[in-house]
This record gives structure tokens, C-alpha cells and sequence, in this order.
């Protein structure tokens, strides 16, 4: 008789993950104990998880390139969306041959593209000057929150069921982070030569847990978007 397939519990989900982070960069338990404190809930753990993948990524398209957790006064990562705060809030920097190439940081703001090119102050509440992402890699010693010439992937992580609502809320973040042209982008591991239709040459990833995410690629493949089936 055939074994029926266990159903994945947030505890399990949770020792899985803490195990990537502790191989991924080479972090004590501790420290990945830490950084998983608010992953208490799927859609966090979901999060985090696609920070591993993304990290994945980067190395299969270039071995070179390590990865070193950079901690701020919480070992935990960010749940709420906001600038960079360096003091605070831990990033994992993205290195080659020794030298820093970018960061990854987790629930950050980015200027919008209509704000920054009417040179608009931003302060909080950001209204429609600013959107969150729930990661973003950038270019090193990027502050405040980060403008789109920054910007090197933004990353949503949505773990439920795609929809047309969906898709409409990434082409408006989309556009608010390019134009529609061409541009190279050294991050963009989905393409073999880093083209993407973007200036400021950004790259904007979806990874989401719905096997149903496929029937929407055509207007992503037309605007630059990666969008992957990811299960939990």
C-alpha cells in the first residue's frame, strides 16, 4: 500500500527552513533561531522561504558570489514594511571575489518612479510615493528607501491562489518602478543574458505557492516580470 503523503506542519516548515538559512549563509542555529522568530505564521515562513530561494538563484547563476548575513541590533527579520535601517534591521550582502555587490533586505519601501522623477520628499504615511516589497535587492550602501535606479530585483511572495486582482496590483507596482524599454540587469537569473524590457534595467519576481499562476504570464513576460510556482 501506498504511504499517503504527510501534510507539511509549521513546525516542520519552520526546521526546514531554519536548516537553509544555517547552510545558505552559514549561520549558528542560534542565528537562524533568531531570524525565524516572526515566522510563526505560513505567510511569513513562506516569505523567508523565498529569500532562500532567491539566494539559491543567485548562486546557480554565479558560483562566484557569497552570501553573509549583516545583523543590526535585532537578529529577527523585518514584518512591516518601511526604509532601510541599517542600525535595526539584519540584510544579507551579496558578495563577489570579497567585494559587496548588493543586498537583500526584507519588507522594504522603494521610491516610487513617479515620485522620484518629480523629486518629491517622502515622509510617513508615503501614501503613493512609496511601495513595499517583500524583498528587495539593491545596489550596496542603498538608504532611506531605495529609488528605482537602486533597484536591482523586487520580489513579492504570495502564498495562496493567483488572480486577476494580482496580477493588476504587480503591473501597477511595475510601473512604478521602469520604464517600458531595454536594459541590462546581472541579477535577473531567468534571463541568459540579463536583457530585461526595464530602464532603470530593475527586475520584478513572483514567486507564489497557486499552481495556477502560468495562466497569467503573457502581460509579465511583456513587462519583464518572473513569475514562478513555488510550493510551500
Amino acid at each position: 500500500m501506498t504511504k499517503s503523503k504527510r501534510k507539511l506542519t509549521p513546525k516542520t516548515a519552520l526546521k526546514r527552513l531554519k536548516h537553509a538559512f544555517q547552510q545558505e549563509l552559514g549561520i549558528s542555529s542560534a542565528t537562524a533561531t533568531g531570524l525565524l522568530d516572526g515566522a510563526k505564521l505560513y505567510d511569513k515562513a513562506y516569505e523567508l522561504s523565498c529569500v532562500i530561494q532567491t539566494v539559491q538563484e543567485l548562486k546557480a547563476q554565479d558560483p562566484s558570489r557569497s552570501f553573509v548575513l549583516v545583523g543590526g541590533s535585532s537578529l529577527t527579520f523585518r514584518n512591516k514594511g518601511g526604509p532601510i535601517q541599517r542600525s535595526t534591521w539584519p540584510y544579507v550582502e551579496v558578495r563577489t571575489q570579497g567585494h559587496a555587490v548588493a543586498e537583500l533586505w526584507v519588507d522594504i519601501e522603494f521610491t516610487a518612479l513617479s515620485a522620484w522623477k518629480q523629486n518629491k520628499n517622502i515622509s510617513y504615511p508615503t501614501y503613493g510615493l512609496a511601495h513595499e516589497l517583500d524583498i528587495l535587492l539593491v545596489k550596496p550602501k542603498s538608504s532611506d528607501r531605495p529609488t528605482p535606479d537602486q533597484i536591482y530585483l523586487g520580489i513579492e511572495a504570495k502564498h495562496r491562489e493567483f488572480s486577476k486582482a494580482l496580477l493588476k496590483e504587480l503591473l501597477g507596482v511595475r510601473r512604478e518602478m521602469c520604464y517600458k524599454s531595454k536594459g541590462k540587469n546581472l541579477f535577473a537569473w531567468w534571463q541568459p543574458i540579463g536583457i530585461l524590457p526595464a530602464s532603470p534595467a530593475s527586475g520584478l519576481v513572483l514567486f507564489c505557492s497557486g499552481a495556477n499562476v502560468p495562466n497569467y504570464t503573457d502581460p509579465a513576460t511583456f513587462w519583464g516580470l518572473c513569475m514562478v510556482h513555488k510550493s510551500c
